[in-house]
């Protein structure tokens, strides 16, 4: 196989730069970080076992098949991957995602910081010392060297020509990453394409898997630093909804209708109603009249959506002959 070394970029702009923002207190910052945790915990691939099969495949797990015929002569060997799908993981990687950057507020970095500040009137020694092993995790869990073939997590593949001198190292890490700029999250250029997609992605699944049961180990020891009074946040940390549970469902709300030549504007206003605007109920019943007697209860509904115009540069003449151009590429389609 011939392979080309490409070019790799350092990403330099996360590490080492100060962000300008207002930064929460400690109690906000943790706070924060419990729920993003909580999300976490309440991910489908975790939630349906407790996180036994991520903490399976944080060991980097596969099979090695040697295969032989009866007399025993080889006849090859092969490796059995079996993953989640990656739909549903990347979903977790993305939950997973602000604890990894240096810069972001949940950064476990700067959380930690805020653990120690918040529990250092604790008199008990043995929190220090947990509260040291967590910092200890989370570095050793997101730890990187961006110079390819760098570090090492559980190991690393060679890729290159058989007798040639065009071999690339690439470790675990480097794929993980890999995968989540170039394949996922993210939209770095390619600069793996000597592997296949799939060995990035199951690099990636051992990787933040990790993340995700270091995420998990510090959710009981703050749930317990809370229950125990060593730790005081706000009730939404533990309390606030933290996930979509129900993706469809229905709300009471006030609504008016206006025509276009009412400014939108003019709505903000909740204890005001903008001249020539009506009622959802007005509309109803000035346009189809009123259905049912006084005591019953009608369901007068119709579809709503929001129309996203043309342009206002973009002259008719024009999108008519852009959307003809489209077509014809498309055949119609």
């Amino acid at each position: 196989m011939t392979t080309v070394q490409p070019t790799l970029t350092c990403r330099s702009n996360l590490v080492g730069k100060k962000s300008t923002k207002p930064q929460p207190s400690d109690a906000d910052r943790l706070s924060a970080f419990v729920r993003r945790l909580r999300r976490i915990e309440a991910h489908p691939l975790i939630a349906a076992d407790g996180g036994a099969l991520i903490r399976h495949l944080h060991t980097t797990p596969f099979r090695v098949l040697a295969l032989q015929k009866p007399d025993g002569t080889p006849v090859g060997t092969q490796l059995k991957f079996d993953l989640p799908d990656e739909v549903v993981f990347e979903s977790l990687a993305a939950r997973l995602r602000p604890m990894t950057l240096a810069n972001d507020v949940l950064g476990h970095a700067a959380v930690m910081d805020s653990l120690d500040a918040l529990t250092a009137h604790v008199d008990d020694p043995r929190i220090a010392k947990v509260n040291a092993q967590a910092r200890a995790d989370w570095a050793a869990a997101t730890e990187r060297d961006r110079a390819r073939g760098g570090k090492v997590r559980a190991y690393k593949m060679v890729v290159g020509t058989r007798g040639g001198d065009d071999a690339v190292t690439l470790t675990d890490l480097d794929l993980a990453y890999a995968w989540l700029y170039e394949d996922s999250l993210h939209g770095d250029l390619p600069s793996t394409d000597m592997v296949s997609s799939r060995d990035r992605y199951f690099a990636a699944v051992t990787v933040f898997c990790h993340i995700a049961v270091v995420a998990l180990k510090t959710l009981g020891y703050l749930r317990w630093m809370i229950e125990n009074g060593h730790l005081i946040l706000p009730d939404a940390a533990l309390n606030a909804e933290v996930v979509v549970v129900e993706p469809a469902w229905t709300e009471n709300v006030a609504a008016h209708m206006a025509g276009p030549e009412v400014n939108p504007d003019e709505f903000e206003d909740p204890d005001s109603i903008p001249d020539g605007a009506l009622s959802i109920h007005d509309f109803i019943h000035e346009n189809y009249g009123r259905a049912g007697d006084d005591e019953s209860v009608v369901e007068a509904g119709f579809e709503a959506t929001v129309h996203i115009g043309e342009a206002e540069s973009t002259s008719p003449e024009t999108a008519e002959h852009t959307n003809d151009f489209i077509d014809e590429l498309t055949a119609g389609d």
